[in-house]
């Protein structure tokens, strides 16, 4: 799958993430690509969507969005747990696309071993004088 695929690149290489969600520089044809792979997409999801398997309302520029928040997994996960947490997010972004949903959903990916998020601190305590 095209979104699998490149959200594992985002997680193997760091600098994919600022070369492809960057703007393409005018020339060199770089713009004459950037169509081409745009109607592809815009293709590929239009037969998805006939086909049944993705949602009505998915719009090919939601692509950019699954991409900026993989990117920003990516960022934030160790090495070693980039790749695990691309995967499990890719996974639920997959499953909420589906036209249908599984029922029940499948089994995510496991996610590597990273610290809990800490809880906000209590706004209404006082810190002492």
């Amino acid at each position: 799958m095209v979104i699998e695929k490149a959200c594992a690149m985002q997680a193997i290489d760091r600098g994919f993430s600022g070369a492809f969600l960057s703007a393409i520089p005018d020339g060199a044809g770089f713009a004459q690509g950037l169509d081409r792979n745009a109607r592809g997409f815009a293709e590929l999801t239009l037969r998805a969507k006939e086909s049944d398997r993705l949602r009505a309302d998915f719009a090919p520029g939601d692509l950019r969005l699954l991409l900026v928040a993989n990117a920003g997994i990516v960022a934030n996960s160790p090495d070693a747990a980039a790749s695990a947490a691309a995967r499990r997010l890719v996974a639920l972004l997959l499953q909420s696309l589906r036209a249908h949903p599984a029922d029940p959903p499948e089994p995510l990916p496991p996610v590597l071993s990273q610290p809990p998020l800490a809880p906000p601190e209590d706004r209404n305590r006082r810190s002492a004088p």
